[in-house]
């Protein structure tokens, strides 16, 4: 299992050249933290503060009336007019690089400050949205997808860079809790490669830093992902998303049972992928960054996402995606052959009997309130 960051010259997926992770090396850059977020705060206060006291120069005080007053404005005044001179026109035209650097130290600041604030929470104590609807996931900590976000690459790379519906994106594994705070982003892989592989090196490559369940915790993950001690998948073979269950009738056995209420509470993925692609156009439509830059977007956005989370209970977008029913369309997995991920038999087989003995709680619980 590789990495773009391992992989030969001769493959297209170059997307990264070093780890993909909120923890990167490259993005943590710890002896620069305080410098670029105090650039960072000083240039939110000095926007604040020339944004809200803007001078005003009166313009139209010219004491001439009639043709005095239409020939001053033809002719202009030297202190009130301005003509456009070549030397201005060309330097309105070349573009600004201490823009270019600024976005660049600013990108690395709100990065660095997500080392920070994208970690789990408390995991000691069940959370009280499980206890209360979920209780046979009482050990569950989290949810982890895969999504999709836009991506620009050269014409010579762009193969590998074209997933779902043939767009050129890159591949982005997200961890949320249940508060819909992401506590680990793993961004930077070809749009080609499918959640297994991404998560395979999510998990196992030590220099991320992966959150792992501790003891009998687990995070929910679908059917892409493998079914092993800290990550509980779905049966397969049988309904799963909220969409599939919508006018199809009562459920059918302990293994549509499960599957239905591990989609309902992995539902929190869902919301919180929905309310970030909704508040950062820029991750559907992006403009050619250089190919780390794009790496860094996802982890910035899930940053402030965060940020939002904790300060402003109020925020509109996450009371838009509060509602635990919400039904999104499953999008299909890219058709790209990937190689086989295979596991150790005995891990899946102890996370399978795991799955077994929930779904037959879970549906004797059911049986019992239905007679």
């Amino acid at each position: 299992m590789e990495s773009l960051s391992t992989m030969d010259e001769n493959m297209s997926n170059d997307m990264l050249n070093d780890d993909c992770s909120s923890s990167d090396d490259e993005l943590v850059c710890t002896d620069d933290y305080d410098e670029d977020f105090g650039d960072l705060i000083i240039l939110n206060c000095f926007v604040h503060n020339t944004g809200s006291t803007v001078g005003r120069t009166p313009c139209r005080t010219s004491m001439l009336t009639g043709n005095m007053y239409m020939l001053e404005i033809l002719n202009g005044h030297p202190d009130g007019t301005q003509h456009d001179t070549v030397s201005l026109v060309i330097g309105f035209s070349i573009p600004i690089t201490p823009y270019t650097n600024g976005l660049k130290r600013v990108l690395r600041a709100v990065c660095s400050f997500g080392t920070e604030i994208i970690r789990p929470t408390t995991q000691d104590v069940v959370h009280e949205r499980i206890l209360h609807k979920y209780p046979f996931f009482k050990d569950c900590i989290g949810a982890i997808d895969g999504t999709h976000v836009a991506a620009w690459a050269p014409a010579s790379r762009q193969t590998s860079f074209r997933g779902r519906n043939t767009n050129i994106t890159q591949n982005v594994m997200l961890v949320c809790d249940f508060d819909m705070r992401f506590s680990f982003v793993y961004s930077g892989w070809e749009g080609t490669a499918n959640d297994s592989r991404v998560f395979v090196d999510a998990v196992t490559r030590s220099s991320n830093n992966f959150p792992m369940p501790r003891g009998d915790q687990f995070y929910l993950v679908d059917s892409g992902y493998p079914n092993m001690p800290g990550f509980l998948a779905p049966y397969r073979g049988q309904r799963y998303h909220l969409c599939d269950y919508v006018g199809r009738g009562r459920l059918r056995g302990k293994e549509e049972l499960f599957n239905y209420r591990h989609s309902s509470c992995r539902n929190i993925i869902k919301r919180c992928i929905g309310v970030l692609k909704a508040r950062f156009p820029i991750l559907k439509f992006i403009t050619n960054y250089p190919l780390t830059r794009q790496r860094q977007i996802p982890t910035a956005c899930c940053a402030i996402h965060n940020f939002i989370q904790q300060e402003h209970a109020l925020d509109t977008l996450f009371a838009e995606y509060s509602g635990e029913n919400m039904v999104f369309q499953d999008i299909p997995k890219s058709s790209q052959d990937q190689e086989a991920i295979h596991f150790d038999a005995s891990q899946t087989a102890q996370m399978g009997q795991v799955r077994d003995e929930i779904a037959t709680q879970m549906w004797n619980d059911y049986s019992r309130s239905r007679t």
